[in-house]
Order: C-alpha cells, then sequence, then structure tokens
C-alpha cells in the first residue's frame, strides 16, 4: 500500500511525490458523522456504502 509522500516548497505549492492507492472504494469517501446526520434528517440514506 502506498500512503504518498508531500514536500511543501512554499506557502502556496504542495507537490504530492507518490501515487496513492486504496484497498478499498469507501476509502476515497469522507463518511458523513452521525451528529450531522442527527442535525439534518436530509442526509439520511446518503451515507456512502462501507461507511
Amino acid at each position: 500500500m502506498t500512503t504518498g509522500a508531500i514536500t511543501f516548497s512554499s506557502s502556496n505549492h504542495i507537490t504530492v511525490g507518490d501515487v496513492r492507492v486504496f484497498n478499498e472504494e469507501r476509502d476515497y469517501y469522507f463518511p458523513i458523522l452521525q451528529e450531522d446526520i442527527d442535525v439534518n434528517p436530509a442526509l439520511q440514506g446518503h451515507q456512502h456504502t462501507g461507511w
């Protein structure tokens, strides 16, 4: 599994050195926190599969 290398060469320039590889499709998405779903019922049913 490759995690990637990040280089900060200035305050507004970031270089990502390696290709990032994720083992599962869900890793490409952030989970929706349950507390956010509780506050906004419109989010119910929109959690990505795997989270």
